[in-house]
């Protein structure tokens, strides 16, 4: 099988095609039915034209199963992309052993565990630069099926010192609570500049070799980030560019719209679709670069659907006569993510709870909403990925929130869909055409 990224680089219905530049924008947990979504929010919230800068370059669906299931998880999906081989559940860049229920594939035991190469270490072989962007912790699934190898997305240890060991040029993201004295010290060895939770520092550095850490575990969403403490996805992006167009070579980079699949999972519109339209502003600085200096092959795509966000739900009555207005009602308002209303729900005296609520979301709650609140609000999840199933005050809030709108969700888990692709440079016109997989 090949790679999404070989069939581009390497070859193109035949014809050899070469690329000084690989760049991969990856929006976790992104459904294709967000990117509508985004579109009228950006027409009926911010009166802006209803497209966005990936929208001329989709090209295709990309059929993201794993070696066992339908449905993927981040670490088998990005490995697929890095690797060209389809593993199972939880496995980083790494041939699957045998599924405990079955596969789906063939399934070679004999070479189970078999780490995989990378798209990034193949560049490191050429002497390329190479970075990552993300906003969750650098060793999340997506960044770690880049850059290390294991039979579990969860052995974090094992998997930041990789990552360390792979000598980055530069690694911007979170999780200051993950850089372990192992990782530190292999950082000290290889000559990497360490910036942890300094805004000024990360943006005044130009160390050849230079990891920006910001927030214990994930930084914030876009819609509760404080510009004053973390930058912006877009503001990495731009400065990752900036570092590695320093190497003749060219340069590997990946970019990753972390926390769109956060935002999806616990029904948080708000959240979900200002984390993609901050995605799509760092998909705008990688496009003005490659636009710019050539040379340069962007890939723009999910490693899976998350939620199945739609304009349309269940509620909805006579859907064919309600206004754009009415299917967004009052979402424009909406200022904070129901993980950012949850801390401050917490924190406050009940009595405080509806102005809390009015002040972030421009709405008033009813006797039985506040009571719900009160009732969750000591309940709450540090993975916010399981906060709509669980009994959690986060989960409570983002169904108060989705529930004024006329947004729907299809569940809170990642669902089995095709994802877009979209794509610009490395083909011509005469080659509009390309598979992930042989």
């Amino acid at each position: 099988m090949l790679t999404l990224v070989t069939l581009f680089v390497v070859s193109c219905s035949g014809n050899r095609v070469q690329t000084g530049n690989l760049v991969i924008l990856l929006v976790d947990g992104c459904s294709s039915s967000s990117l509508s979504v985004a579109r009228w929010y950006r027409s009926a919230v911010d009166s802006l034209p209803r497209q966005l800068n990936l929208d001329p370059y989709l090209c295709g669906y990309v059929d993201v199963s794993s070696s066992v299931s339908p449905i993927t998880g981040s670490s088998e999906s990005m490995s697929v992309f890095m690797t060209g081989y389809r593993t199972g559940a939880g496995y980083v860049s790494m041939l699957p052993a045998a599924g405990r229920y079955g596969d789906m594939l063939p399934v070679d035991s004999s070479r189970a565990y078999q780490p995989l190469a990378t798209i990034l270490e193949a560049a490191k072989a050429q002497g390329k630069s190479k970075g990552m962007v993300v906003t969750v912790e650098y060793l999340h699934a997506t960044p770690a099926a880049c850059a290390a190898h294991s039979k579990s997305r969860y052995k974090r240890d094992a998997i930041g010192c990789q990552i360390a060991s792979q000598n980055l040029d530069l690694l911007y993201g979170g999780g200051r609570s993950y850089l372990s004295d192992d990782v530190r010290g292999i950082l000290a060895e290889n000559g990497t500049t360490l910036i942890e939770d300094d805004l000024d520092a990360f943006r005044a550095c130009e160390d050849p070799r230079q990891w920006a850490i910001f927030a214990d575990t994930d930084m914030r969403f876009e819609i509760d980030r404080d510009s004053t403490r973390e930058p912006s996805l877009a503001e990495m992006t731009a400065k990752a560019l900036r570092q590695l167009s320093k190497n003749r070579k060219g340069f590997f980079l990946m970019v990753e719209g972390s926390k769109v699949d956060y935002a999806a999972h616990a029904n948080d519109p708000a959240a979900h679709i200002k984390d993609l339209l901050a995605f799509d502003d760092a998909v705008g600085e990688v496009l003005d670069f490659a636009r710019k200096y050539g040379n340069t092959t962007v890939i723009i795509l999910p490693d899976h659907g998350t939620a199945g966000m739609t304009i349309g739900s269940g509620r909805l009555e006579y859907y064919a006569a309600k206004p754009l207005a009415e299917h967004f009602g009052p979402i424009a308002g909406y200022k904070a993510s129901a993980q950012y209303l949850s801390e401050l729900i917490m924190a406050a005296p009940a009595e405080d709870v509806r102005g809390i609520v009015r002040e972030y979301c421009g709405i008033e709650i009813s006797a039985e909403e506040e009571a719900l609140l009160l009732e969750h609000k000591n309940n709450v999840t540090e993975d916010y990925m399981t906060a709509l199933y669980d009994p959690t005050l986060q989960g409570k809030i983002a169904q108060l929130m989705s529930g004024r709108t006329n947004i729907g969700y299809s569940s809170g888990t990642h669902t089995a869909e095709d994802v877009f692709l979209a794509i610009s440079g490395g083909m011509d016109s005469e080659h509009r055409t390309c598979k992930l997989y042989d």
